[in-house]
Order: structure tokens, then C-alpha cells, then sequence
């Protein structure tokens, strides 16, 4: 009788514990070197002078920052000397904030 007693309460805890949410642990997704040559439309040496909120609605993301830069050198693709990068977007595992200032930018054309 014991031994039923033990074989149902661990039968139903094992039922208990595999029911219960497990935590759902991951980390946002960074492209190598490579790859983030390879898939960016344009790679560029970029003048950010000032950032600008924003509330664009775009293709997979909505942007929050909205940064008009000057283009300074453009090492893949063909650019203006200037364009607009959008940042701050509501996908909160790898968002991009902007910071007035150079920088190098592997961009990649959204939807439009």
C-alpha cells in the first residue's frame, strides 16, 4: 500500500513540475564580420551630428530615433552625401541607439 501511495504522489508530481512554465533564457542574435559585410547594402564612415525622436512605423521594426548623418566615405554600395538611419527600435533584444558622432555603419535597406 505504500509503495502505490509513493508511485502515485511521484507520478503526480513528475505531472506537476513538467506543467509548470520553464524560463525561457536567450540572447539577441550578433552577426560576425563577415556576415555583416556580406548581407549590408551599404557600409559607410558616417557624421552624426545630432539625434531626433521619432515615431516611424517601418518593416519589421517601429523606430523611436531618427538620425541625420553625412556621409563621409563609402566602402560597399552607392549613397548620397547624406542619409537617414533609423534607430531605437521596439525589437528590445538588440536595439540600436544612436550617439551623435563618427562611426562606421553596415546598413541594410528596410521595406519601405
Amino acid at each position: 500500500m505504500k509503495a502505490q501511495i509513493k508511485r502515485t504522489a511521484t507520478l503526480l508530481l513528475t505531472l506537476l513540475m513538467l506543467s509548470l512554465p520553464l524560463p525561457a533564457l536567450s540572447k539577441a542574435y550578433f552577426a560576425g564580420r563577415k556576415e555583416m559585410v556580406q548581407k549590408a547594402d551599404l557600409i559607410a564612415l558616417v557624421d552624426v551630428a545630432a539625434v531626433e525622436k521619432c515615431d516611424r512605423k517601418g518593416e519589421p521594426f517601429s523606430y523611436s530615433q531618427k538620425a541625420p548623418a553625412r556621409v563621409l566615405k563609402v566602402y560597399k554600395g552607392k549613397c548620397g552625401g547624406k542619409l537617414t538611419i533609423y534607430g531605437g527600435e521596439n525589437f528590445i533584444c538588440a536595439r540600436l541607439n544612436i550617439v551623435p558622432g563618427k562611426a562606421l555603419a553596415f546598413l541594410k535597406k528596410e521595406k519601405e
